[in-house]
């Protein structure tokens, strides 16, 4: 993700090129076929959008639009957001496995801290969404919660899929993330 962890882009560009290729016939017919037996279909990202934002504290926020047959989907959701309190190391949330949310991996004191507070392990792996269905579409991403060192504080990088709602709407994750940031900073 380009922002605050990586290099910045250029403030002029907030739509950034995908590493898709123009759509032809042949790849368009292709991925109709895929999409109509169900198969796992791995498409590339069109673009990105970019938005850094200063409410309700700063963050930024990249999403990927992904090509899918004749249309496109909104696809990983990833967040930068710069915390308080500093990390002397990276640690990262073990992904889940049958069932089991596995705690925080990494620098060993931060770890210490974080994985001592079982609710906030649980609400990481809620706001990791990595698997979720739109319409036809199954779309999966690999897990992704980690804080880094970052300037005079910290980096919580969050890497999410939207969630479905009612009325065609997808609950991105963003009000439960600004929730889970405080509990996340009281426990640095």
């Amino acid at each position: 993700m380009a922002g605050l962890a990586y290099s910045r882009p250029n403030p002029d560009k907030m739509i950034l090129p995908g590493e898709g290729e123009s759509a032809t016939t042949k790849s368009v017919l292709s991925d109709i076929g895929k999409a109509m037996i169900m198969t796992k279909q791995q498409s590339s990202v069109l673009f990105y959008v970019h938005f850094a934002l200063g409410v309700p504290r700063p963050f930024e926020l990249q999403v990927s639009v992904t090509r899918y047959g004749l249309g496109a989907l909104v696809g990983r959701f990833a967040y930068a957001v710069p915390l308080n309190k500093p990390v002397q190391g990276a640690v990262s949330l073990g992904e889940t496995k049958l069932g089991s949310f596995n705690g925080f991996s990494g620098d060993a004191a931060t770890k210490a801290r974080l994985n001592s507070n079982r609710d906030l392990i649980l609400q990481a792996h809620k706001l990791a969404v990595s698997k979720t269905t739109i319409g036809n579409f199954k779309l999966s991403i690999p897990q992704h919660v980690e804080i880094v060192p970052y300037k005079s504080g910290s980096l919580l990088i969050l890497d999410r899929l939207g969630v479905p709602g009612f009325f065609s709407g997808a609950n991105v994750g963003a009000k439960e993330l600004f929730a889970f940031v405080p509990q996340l900073e009281a426990c640095l």
